[in-house]
């Protein structure tokens, strides 16, 4: 396939070479298969043990408590990662508003379009390592 023809608006018309898309589509493939991959369970760290400071991360959780306690949000989950070790984990808040269920941190929450955001940042961390 060498290129592609597209029509726009006031009958222009202009060509288009579809190898960078097919090569970011593969990309983007090999990156959710590597992902689906990753799903297993990551080893627990202190977060000293690879250079994180435990009291910035407890800085972390009472700054989501205090988002949630102030009602700027109804309930969030966060976990980091740090050298593929899981050294913080929290969940604050409400899940479901009419059953009060509380977050979980494994609880599944619907992000609608913030896989966007979420891939570019996988995908630059991936460009970053080479």
């Amino acid at each position: 396939m060498d290129a592609l023809d597209f029509r726009f608006g006031h009958g222009r018309r202009r060509q288009c070479n579809p190898r960078p898309a097919l090569a970011w589509l593969g990309f983007a493939t090999a990156f959710a298969v590597a992902a689906a991959a990753a799903g297993q369970e990551l080893p627990q760290a202190q977060p000293e043990a690879v250079g994180m400071s435990k009291e910035g991360l407890n800085a972390v959780a009472a700054e989501m408590d205090r988002l949630v306690a102030d009602g700027e949000i109804v309930g969030m989950n966060a976990m980091i990662t740090r050298q593929g070790r899981i050294v913080f984990e929290h969940a604050t808040g409400i899940l479901d508003m009419e059953t009060g269920a509380p977050m979980r941190l494994d609880s599944l929450i619907r992000i609608y379009s913030m896989t966007k955001p979420i891939t570019s940042a996988g995908a630059l961390m991936l460009v970053d390592d080479g």
